[in-house]
């Protein structure tokens, strides 16, 4: 979607996904933006997710920069949240803009209280062996985001995907690790598995 707005387009059957209300957390109010553009940075805007939280506010992150790239330092995550089920939408936020890194979304899913979890791939120079690494962020409202976890992990994934809840409270995400390649070390999978909301993994 480069150099045009990124638009969001049939978000509203994602507001019945939620948790319960008592199960909700508490969310800091926003100032709508001015125009029905969502999106209007002329740069490369790609890997959008959404996520309900709190009963009615969807929350989008997406990745930013200036190609179809993964790695470029000018690459970071952001979001924009709604409470009309996506018919305007708040001001950008940050999650996370390291000038060393390029970050993007891979993941998203809902910890024990309601609250968001994000996935973001961090990578270097170094790309896919030895330069990608993955970070979790928590975010109850939408608009402020806190790391809670940099999981060491052998293999490396290239991608955790969405989390979600099993049986025992736990959460757990796929993952998958490679090189885009056909030689051997393209065909590795497993799971994570935490017992902690987030700020711990077990790999298998």
């Amino acid at each position: 979607m480069k150099g045009s707005t990124m638009s969001i387009i049939a978000l509203g059957a994602a507001v019945g996904a939620t948790t319960p209300a008592e199960a909700a957390p508490r969310m800091q109010a926003f100032e709508p933006a001015e125009t029905c553009v969502v999106q209007g940075a002329s740069t490369y805007n790609s890997w959008p997710m959404i996520q309900a939280i709190g009963g009615k506010r969807l929350v989008c992150a997406y990745s930013r920069g200036s190609a179809h790239t993964t790695g470029e330092p000018a690459r970071g995550v952001f979001a924009r949240v709604s409470d009309d089920g996506g018919d305007t939408w708040s001001n950008e936020t940050g999650v996370c803009n390291s000038p060393e890194w390029g970050e993007v979304t891979v993941g998203k899913g809902l910890d024990a209280s309601g609250a968001m979890l994000l996935w973001v791939r961090r990578q270097d120079s170094r790309g896919w062996h030895g330069g990608t690494f993955h970070d979790l962020y928590r975010t109850s409202d939408g608009l402020a985001y806190d790391k809670i976890s940099s999981p060491e992990l052998d293999p490396w994934p290239i991608q955790i995907t969405d989390i979600f809840s099993i049986p025992g409270g736990k959460l757990m995400s796929l993952w998958f690790a490679g090189d885009y390649s056909n030689s051997y070390t393209n065909d590795c999978w497993g799971v994570l598995e935490s017992s902690d909301g987030g700020k711990t993994w077990a790999q298998r």
